[in-house]
């Protein structure tokens, strides 16, 4: 039995389609995937492998990181029409903001530079998902994954944002284990199933 967390968008669109292919190819092998937008204390819920998005920084052995995480701000063409857009950070302040729970502050970078953002709007959520639909919805900018918008943004349904060549604070894809000691054959493969599906059709590294 293999235990996996991850986000609940992140293992919608990305961790569960892999699942099938991996239990193909590895009769033996049974998965238990638990998606939460929460962080999930892997070692007392006894979690293999937990997948989490975060900012690019190596802080511990046992993370190891997969791909960029590259995101953007959004806003769903009938928000523009009404609202218009933002085109510096210093313009946020004006706009309905979606955010998530407890977040005041959007982080933008250019030249190496870090900006913080205050940022309010009508409507918070502990849910990405969430988010995403009430920006689909006319509600708010929001900040979302490439990957996560990639058909919306195709078809026209969601328009991104560029605020002066600042983009979001950079973020990473890691996988988390409990131990850099003994990592079981079970994670290792689905770990390199992961990094396979990353580098290839989602295009998280681009």
């Amino acid at each position: 039995m293999l235990r996996v967390t991850a986000s609940v968008p992140f293992g919608r669109k990305v961790v569960s389609p892999l699942v099938p292919d991996v239990l193909r190819q590895h009769p033996g092998l049974q998965v238990d995937l638990l998606l939460s937008d929460s962080i999930v204390d892997i070692v007392a819920q006894g979690i293999d492998l937990a997948i989490r998005i975060a900012p690019l920084r190596e802080n511990t052995l046992v993370a190891r990181r997969l791909a960029e995480n590259h995101r953007g701000l959004y806003a769903a063409p009938a928000y523009a029409a009404e609202h218009g857009l933002p085109a510096a950070p210093g313009e946020l302040p004006q706009h309905r903001c979606l955010t998530l729970t407890g977040m005041s502050h959007w982080s933008f970078q250019s030249g190496g530079r870090t900006l913080r953002q205050r940022v309010a709007g009508p409507f918070t959520s502990s849910s990405v998902e969430a988010l995403h639909q009430a920006c689909l919805g006319g509600l708010g900018i929001t900040m979302l994954s490439a990957w996560d918008v990639r058909e919306e943004v195709a078809v026209g349904h969601l328009l991104p944002i560029a605020l002066e060549g600042r983009a979001p604070e950079p973020l990473a894809i890691w996988a988390v284990y409990p131990t850099a000691r003994l990592v079981p054959p079970k994670v290792r493969l689905f770990i390199s199933a992961l990094e396979g599906r990353l580098s290839g059709d989602l295009g998280a590294r681009r």
